[in-house]
């Protein structure tokens, strides 16, 4: 019977509740999946730093494309980008990956896990704030007008994600740290995995497509005068350096979210335990 128990787990096949070793310290991850989660704290990490410094560094030449730096006056929207996008990505990521990166077991991991998109939804509502208060105050714009609001796919395509990671925050803390029967927490568990990994894909596309727009807005580019430019790399020293740097934030926002949704799909374990089952059954059989 504990043979039966281990291949089970092993291969990710469900068990039931007296099965399960209760002393289990995370989920069981296979050699990609380990290789994955590497990725996804780095690169998560350094799109953090990333976009605090693109949104902090002073622009001393007037066209490298940096924001310039935080407070509540004048440069109020660049508290945007940063926390919107610190908050979903980073956290979001550190967030999701709890279960699967500490050995600390599952009520520490859990508090982990909650704690992260707990942060995450805080720095994305001020986040959100911020971009509203630059828009339809005076005192708050970089401008000094008012600007439009909601009149992008961005804009939108934010909104909405940020919607999705309230609902998911709020069900989750009703479903699953609320004193809830375990038949709603089991019926809500796969609903969970569903919405979260949609909001967080979510939020990828709207920190990419937040980035493209501001840096268009922004003017960046590369002069082209007496050759066509085939070859983008020719030019990247003559992007602006805050430009490249939100370049590279973008680069590996999409690396975290890939790697993360690779770190935390069972189905990438169990098809590598089948396939070296499947292996050692045909060296085996020569």
């Amino acid at each position: 019977a504990k043979r039966k128990m281990e291949e089970q787990q092993d291969l990710g096949l469900p068990m039931m509740a007296s099965q399960k070793d209760k002393s289990q310290a995370r989920k069981a991850v296979s050699a990609l999946q380990f290789y994955a989660l590497v990725v996804a704290h780095i690169s998560a990490l350094l799109s953090a730093i990333l976009v605090y410094t693109y949104c902090a560094k002073k622009d001393e030449s007037g066209s490298s494309g940096y924001l310039g730096g935080f407070n509540w006056k004048e440069k109020t929207f660049n508290w945007h980008p940063f926390l919107t996008a610190v908050g979903s990505i980073f956290c979001g990521t550190e967030g999701i990956l709890a279960f699967r990166t500490w050995w600390f077991g599952k009520p520490v991991n859990k508090a982990i896990h909650a704690s992260f998109l707990t942060l995450a939804v805080g720095l994305m509502t001020v986040g959100i704030i911020a971009v509203f208060l630059s828009h339809n105050s005076i005192e708050h714009s970089a401008g000094g007008a008012y600007v439009a609001n909601l009149c992008t796919i961005h804009s939108w395509l934010g909104l909405a994600t940020y919607t999705l990671f309230c609902f998911q925050w709020l069900t989750g803390v009703f479903a699953f740290v609320a004193p809830t029967p375990m038949a709603l927490k089991t019926t809500w568990m796969p609903l969970h995995i569903i919405i979260g990994t949609t909001s967080y894909i979510g939020a990828a596309m709207a920190v990419a497509t937040g980035f493209a727009e501001l840096t268009s807005w922004m003017g960046i580019g590369y002069p082209v005068d007496d050759k066509p430019a085939l070859d983008p790399a020719e030019y990247y020293d003559d992007i602006g350096e805050g430009f490249r740097v939100a370049l590279w934030c973008a680069f590996f926002t999409f690396l975290a979210v890939v790697s993360t949704i690779v770190a935390v799909n069972d189905s990438v374990r169990i098809t590598e335990e089948k396939n070296k089952l499947d292996l050692d059954e045909g060296e085996a059989y020569r």
